[in-house]
């Protein structure tokens, strides 16, 4: 007799069978291994989902850094008033941290301009002051803020040429 049929060893046969009958009573009394991974995922991918619905729904938090001008500081002054004679209302997009921090409607400003883009130009102070007459929060898509001046339309072309512009609060409004 070989070591393979011995009376009392299991044949191959025999073997699959218990392994089937195992399988049997695994799917009958508790779920499948693959069916348990199934549902494993499943609950991973509704969380996942859960939470970014969540994220979605809460509103941004508000974060100070130098520079940002705080919301209770935002004011609108009435535009509507007459211009003096070459005058204009100027829109600055300045970066966050070129301005100061509590920088606010009515406050007189210079403003610095840089070399532009092409990398003409220097860096210098416009001779002229400025008044601050709105002002604008960034959002999640930009980082500048629009400082709204009254300035001589003169300025208009040096902060057109400008690279990265910097204000600096040298009083308040008279």
């Amino acid at each position: 007799m070989d070591s393979l049929h011995r009376p009392g060893a299991l044949s191959s046969a025999d073997r699959l069978s218990a392994l089937r009958d195992r399988a049997d009573a695994a799917g009958a009394g508790g779920l499948s291994l693959r069916r348990k991974d199934l549902l494993i995922g499943a609950t991973v991918v509704l969380a996942g989902v859960a939470l970014v619905f969540a994220l979605m729904m809460n509103k941004p938090v508000s974060v100070t850094t130098s520079g940002e001008i705080q919301p209770e500081s935002v004011k609108q002054v009435n535009t509507s008033r007459e211009l003096l004679a070459n005058e204009a209302f100027i829109p600055l997009s300045v970066e966050i941290g070129h301005f100061p921090p509590k920088l606010e409607v009515g406050h007189i400003v210079e403003i610095a301009v840089t070399p532009g883009l092409d990398g003409t130009g220097e860096a210098r102070i416009l001779q002229e002051e400025a008044t601050v007459v709105d002002l604008s929060t960034p959002n999640e898509v930009s980082t500048s803020t629009i400082i709204t001046v009254r300035a001589p339309k003169k300025m208009l072309i040096d902060v057109a040429r400008s690279g990265p512009l910097f204000v600096s609060h040298i009083g308040d409004s008279k």
